[in-house]
C-alpha cells in the first residue's frame, strides 16, 4: 500500500497541476481577446485611412499595435512557462506514483504456468492445499490421481517414477510440477541425508479421494516396486 506522505505529496502535485491548467486556459482566452483587438485596430485603421485621416489614426494605431504586441508576447511567454511547468509536474506525478507503488508492494513471482486438461467440471469443486514431509528414503504409495495434482518443492528433491515415462522426473527446491491424471506413479525422496518438504495443490469434484492406491503386484514392471 502507498504510504501517507506519498499520498499527500501526490495530492498536492495533482492539485497544483489543475491550477496550472486553469491558468493556461485563462491565458489562452486573453491571447484570443488580444488577437481580436488587433484585428479591430486593423479594420479601424483602414476605415480612417479611407476617410483621409491618415496621421492621427496612424499614430494611434501604432501605439495600440505596440500595446497589443507587448501583451501578446507576455501572454505567449507565460503560456510557454506554464506548459513547461505542466510537463514537469506530469513527470513528477508519474515518478511519485511509481515510487509509491514500489514501496511496500509485493508482486507474485511466477513458478509454473501450464495449460492442462481434466479439471473438474461440476457445479462445485473442492480445493485442497496440503504439505508433506519425506524423511530420507521415504516414498508415496503406488497410485493414480483423478484430477491434476500440482506439487511445489520447499526443500530437498522429489523424484517421481511415472508409468508413461522412461526416466524419472526430479523436481528440486523452488520448482513445481503437475502430476498427470490416470498415470500410475510413485514419489520418492532418494536422498540418504536430506529431508524433503513439499506443498500439494489439488482441485477436484467434492468428496473425491486425493489418490487411488494401486496394488504394486498388479504392475510388476513399475520401477521401484
Amino acid at each position: 500500500m502507498e504510504s501517507i506522505p506519498f499520498k499527500k505529496e501526490l495530492g498536492r502535485a495533482k492539485a497544483y497541476l489543475v491550477r496550472i491548467q486553469r491558468k493556461r486556459s485563462q491565458l489562452s482566452g486573453r491571447l484570443r481577446n488580444s488577437i481580436d483587438a488587433g484585428r479591430r485596430i486593423d479594420n479601424s485603421a483602414f476605415e480612417q485611412l479611407g476617410q483621409g485621416r491618415k496621421s492621427p489614426c496612424g499614430i494611434y494605431s501604432d501605439r495600440r499595435y505596440a500595446t497589443v504586441a507587448e501583451a501578446n508576447l507576455e501572454i505567449t511567454h507565460n503560456m510557454r512557462n506554464h506548459f513547461k511547468i505542466s510537463v514537469l509536474l506530469c513527470l513528477f506525478i508519474g515518478t511519485l506514483a511509481a515510487t509509491a507503488a514500489a514501496q511496500g508492494v509485493t508482486r507474485p513471482v511466477p513458478v509454473l504456468d501450464k495449460v492442462v486438461g481434466g479439471m473438474p467440471r461440476g457445479e462445485k469443486q473442492e480445493i485442497r492445499v496440503m504439505t508433506a514431509v519425506f524423511k530420507p528414503g521415504d516414498r508415496t504409495l503406488f497410485h493414480t490421481h483423478r484430477f491434476p495434482v500440482t506439487v511445489y518443492i520447499l526443500e530437498g528433491e522429489f523424484t517421481l517414477d511415472l508409468a508413461n515415462r522412461k526416466e524419472p522426473v526430479v523436481i528440486k527446491a523452488g520448482e513445481s510440477f503437475v502430476e498427470p491424471i490416470g498415470v500410475k506413479m510413485t514419489g520418492y525422496n532418494r536422498s540418504t541425508l536430506s529431508t524433503l518438504r513439499l506443498v500439494i495443490f489439488y482441485v477436484s469434484d467434492a468428496d473425491t479421494p486425493f489418490l487411488d492406491p494401486i496394488d504394486p503386484g498388479k504392475h510388476d514392471s513399475h520401477k521401484g516396486q
